[in-house]
C-alpha cells in the first residue's frame, strides 16, 4: 500500500512537468520515519544531452525540516524546487514533500545515475541508483 501510494504521489507530480513514470527506484529506512525516492521521467524520449527531468519524494513526519540546500547527486550540489506537499491518508503525521530537479544531459547508451542524497532534521537519506537508457 506505501509503495502504491508513493506511486500515485509521483504520478501527480510528474504530470505537473507533462512526463509519465517510467522508472522508479524506493528506499525505505526501518525504524525510522523518512523514506527518499526518485523517478526518471523518460516518456520524453530523452535524448543525448538533454537535460533529465526527475522528481524526488521525501516521506516524514510534518514536524520534521527538510534541507532543501542539501539535495546532492554523489558529490554535486543539485537545485531542487519544491514543488508540493501531500498528506498521508493512512498516518496523519507523515506527509510526502515532492520537488524537482533537472539534470545536465548525458550521453547515449545505458546510464546509471548516481543516488541523489537528502537532509531531514540534520540526517542524510538517500534513494538508491538509477537506471536509464539515453537515446541518441
Amino acid at each position: 500500500m506505501f509503495y502504491r501510494m508513493i506511486f500515485m504521489l509521483s504520478l501527480l507530480a510528474t504530470n505537473l512537468h507533462g512526463a509519465t513514470v517510467n522508472d522508479t527506484s524506493n528506499v525505505l529506512i526501518y525504524g525510522d520515519s523518512v523514506q527518499v525516492s526518485s523517478e526518471v521521467n523518460i516518456s520524453l524520449n530523452i535524448k543525448a544531452g538533454q537535460n533529465i527531468p526527475v522528481s524526488i519524494m521525501v516521506t516524514h513526519d510534518k514536524n520534521t525540516t527538510i534541507d532543501s540546500s542539501s539535495f546532492k547527486m554523489g558529490n554535486k550540489v543539485l537545485i531542487a524546487n519544491f514543488v508540493q506537499n501531500v498528506a498521508m491518508p493512512s498516518n496523519a503525521n507523515l506527509i510526502v514533500s515532492v520537488y524537482h530537479t533537472d539534470l545536465e544531459g548525458l550521453p547515449a547508451g545505458s546510464q546509471i545515475l548516481p543516488p541523489i542524497s537528502v537532509k531531514v532534521n540534520g540526517r542524510e537519506y538517500q534513494a538508491p541508483p538509477l537506471t536509464l537508457v539515453i537515446d541518441q
